[in-house]
């Protein structure tokens, strides 16, 4: 009948726009899908104390150039943390954080790490790091400023989060991180799901009509 087969052709026109929600949004939830082959640099800090040292904080890790960035050179160290989104230097004392909350802390001048137990970030990202005057630290994140003690062994919430705008919620909907890691997860797995069983459908019915 007409109206079936115009049925089935529109429901086969709308798997397309279906497809390429539901892939954005799944690359969206995992950029470095895109950028695997690419060390993107997400922050770098001059050094105060060293003359013509700059620490760079990338993808792979924490970086380091001893000429004013003429050459650079991957710091080597255990468990360095990934996504480096904030890099504080205080004297000796060097902090690198990845923007999943893992720290790590150089007491020397960046010849020795340790990692510490890391920023308590509740499903957020980190976006910076600074240290103040006395000493302590201050991670900027999606959801407001942490202040760390004890050199970054205890940290306690500071004022309010930020303002959270429209498209800040469409992205977190869209990409599952408005239910945090867990939501992400979850997204992630909706959204593989949705595109085997639209692909898969798509050739059985291909598969079908082509018999008839």
């Amino acid at each position: 009948m007409p109206t079936r087969r115009l049925h089935r052709w529109l429901g086969a026109l709308l798997l397309l726009p279906l497809l390429a929600v539901t892939a954005s949004g799944l690359l969206l939830g995992n950029p470095r899908w895109l950028d695997r082959d690419r060390d993107a640099v997400l922050r770098v800090a001059a050094d105060p104390v060293r003359p013509g040292v700059l620490w760079q904080g990338r993808a792979s890790g924490l970086w380091r150039s001893t000429d004013a960035g003429g050459a650079w050179r991957e710091v080597p160290m255990l468990s360095p943390p990934l996504d480096v989104a904030g890099i504080a230097v205080a004297g000796d004392t060097i902090w690198a954080a990845g923007a999943a909350g893992d720290l790590v802390v150089s007491r020397d001048g960046g010849a020795v790490w340790e990692s510490l137990p890391g920023v308590p970030l509740d499903g957020a990202r980190l976006r910076d790091l600074g240290v103040g005057p006395d000493g302590a630290l201050y991670a900027w994140t999606t959801q407001g400023l942490i202040a760390g003690a004890d050199g970054g062994t205890a940290w306690t919430a500071r004022g309010d989060a930020p303002a959270v705008t429209p498209t800040d919620r469409i992205r977190a909907l869209h990409t599952g991180w408005w239910l945090g890691p867990r939501g992400k997860l979850f997204n992630d797995v909706a959204a593989a799901a949705t595109i085997l069983l639209a692909v898969t459908g798509l050739l059985a019915w291909r598969r079908r009509n082509g018999r008839r």
